[in-house]
């Protein structure tokens, strides 16, 4: 229930705070329950300015801002311009541990046989390039190994990836 309350609140506070007054300065914006990203078409000053400029508006919020002028990572994401070109590669804290659900849980085993899967192809759609994809996909696997997945679960898991998206082939690992 409290996703739902926050999205209704920050709907309402993103339309009087933040679009409306802001609207020329922003060329793109996402949120996600609580977390904003926008890309605006000014400096770092001004960026400052319209974040303070928000936190003045309710004691109930307070905007923290990541900026820099070619990188910034969102939710598990992470966001650059090189060449030109906006760039994403998926994102994980420096202070992320593997907290993957271990295969020997009492969990369901189809959430079990899941996982591999659905872990896997957000590596896939959170990249855009394959090579740094097939990295996260590696690191990715040893993770699964550490909390007991079987291989033969992790390639079947990787052959529905083929089938589901159009990826580069990869070894059996």
């Amino acid at each position: 229930m409290a996703p739902m309350y926050v999205n209704c609140f920050m709907y309402r506070f993103e339309m009087e705070h933040i679009l409306e007054p802001f609207k020329a300065k922003i060329l793109m914006y996402a949120r996600f329950i609580d977390d904003l990203f926008f890309i605006i078409n000014r400096d770092l000053c001004t960026a400052s300015d319209m974040v303070a400029s928000i936190n003045m508006a309710s004691p109930n919020i307070e905007l923290t801002m990541t900026a820099s002028p070619t990188t910034v990572d969102f939710l598990d994401v992470r966001v650059s311009i090189e060449d030109n070109k906006i760039m994403y590669t998926l994102f994980t804290k420096p202070t992320d541990r593997n907290t993957l659900l271990h295969a020997t849980s009492f969990h369901p085993n189809p959430l079990k046989t899941s996982l591999p899967y659905s872990q896997f192809l957000r590596v896939y759609r959170n990249n855009a390039e394959p090579e740094r994809a097939q990295e996260q996909i590696n690191t990715m696997w040893d993770k699964f190994l550490e909390c007991g997945y079987k291989k033969s679960t992790l390639n079947s898991a990787l052959h529905r990836c083929h089938h589901t998206k159009t990826i580069p082939d990869i070894k059996n690992q």
